[in-house]
């Protein structure tokens, strides 16, 4: 087997570990995504032999893991975790069930130390991975069906056989938090959960293909508060829209910066209700960021308003790139943001969120500090 890292002197070449498979729950590119990237260029560095696992070309992912010049699959799984229409269920029950013995024959004939899922969303890879006789890790980087408080989703094939599924895999499972650990280990039993925080890069290079983001921030004249994260229900801009009119009161050049993609229908509601609050003025769209520490370094506050957020990577992000952070006290947030690295509002409270921010405005030092 050939190191994935060589060197023209033998004796510095990185030895070879083994051979791993990671498997992206998702084909697209964000925080979760993003994370299993960096894993996996991690170990290659480290002296594996990696090969990334994604259900689509199409996302983004599988661009991203070519230019990173990783051994990537394409073989077509689906979640087996979402909304509970019945008909949603079905199919992509069927569908995995299809797809189960071409993943055995896959991890089989790959001959893989190691097979990672790096979600509970997905559970077709942690059987196919059983099926074949491979070790299998669980990547646990959400509540799934136990989130709290926000749209919630079901096991598509009922709780108990899927959490009995879960045991008959042996998997060893890698929990991104603690309270991950303890919203999954009473249900499955004597199950391994270890707690390992994910590792963050940071660069405060700005990206060439940020550069309209970076204008556009740079030419706000007042206070910047950003919002990096898919504009999606379950990130909550909401409540960031309802501050605004608070925060504009004592702040009218401030803006709300929005970094991430816009789901068409939650981006219609954010819309409608930031015209309707009138501060549409006051809210910015960027789109999504190639390297968004960079560009939040550029800000003044940077918050997260998620109450399900189990390892909150963008609260780290905007640590390294010494901007304030406020986040909502609910999930990982608690775990993660100490009194001594940010500053908790009360979830799904508005006028604290934005009480909050006109502390941090009109007290910088003592933020920062």
């Amino acid at each position: 087997m050939k190191s994935a890292v060589t060197d023209s002197d033998e004796d510095l070449a990185v030895p070879v570990r083994g051979s791993i498979c990671l498997v992206s729950h998702d084909p697209g590119v964000q925080g979760a995504e993003r994370a299993m990237l960096d894993m996996a260029i991690f170990l290659r560095e480290a002296g594996w032999n990696v090969t990334v696992l994604v259900p689509f070309e199409n996302g983004g992912l599988a661009e991203l893991v070519d230019l990173a010049s990783l051994t990537r699959a394409t073989i077509p799984y689906y979640y087996w975790i979402g909304p509970g229409r019945l008909k949603g269920r079905i199919m992509r029950t069927m569908l995995n069930l299809v797809t189960l013995p071409k993943l055995a024959r896959f991890f089989r004939s790959s001959d893989f130390d190691v097979v990672y899922t790096h979600s509970t969303a997905v559970g077709v890879t942690a059987i196919a991975a059983r099926l074949a006789g491979c070790p299998h890790v669980w990547h646990m980087h959400e509540f799934g069906p136990y989130e709290e408080g926000e749209r919630r989703v079901a096991f598509d094939i009922g709780e108990a056989m899927s959490l009995a599924l879960m045991r008959w895999t042996r998997s060893t499972y890698v929990a991104v938090a603690n309270v991950i650990r303890e919203t999954f280990r009473p249900r499955l039993g004597d199950a391994d959960i270890r707690v390992v925080y994910q590792p963050v890069p940071f660069s405060g290079d700005l990206s060439e293909k940020d550069s309209h983001a970076v204008e556009t921030i740079r030419a706000i004249r007042g206070p910047k508060i950003i919002y990096v994260g898919a504009v999606a229900e379950t990130k909550r801009q909401e409540d960031a829209v309802r501050a605004l009119p608070r925060i504009l009161m004592k702040y009218p050049g401030a803006r709300l910066i929005l970094g991430g993609r816009v789901e068409p229908v939650y981006g219609d509601r954010i819309r409608a209700l930031a015209d309707e609050l009138g501060v549409a003025h006051a809210v910015v769209y960027l789109g999504y960021l190639h390297n968004a520490p960079a560009v939040i370094g550029l800000c003044d506050i940077s918050i997260n308003c998620r109450l399900a957020e189990a390892s909150p990577r963008v609260l780290v992000e905007s640590m390294m790139a010494k901007t304030v952070v406020l986040a909502a006290d609910a999930g990982g947030n608690v775990e993660i943001l100490t009194p001594e690295t940010g500053i908790l509002f009360r979830a799904m409270d508005p006028d604290d969120l934005a009480d909050k921010v006109n502390w941090v405005l009109e007290h910088p030092a003592q933020a920062k500090e």
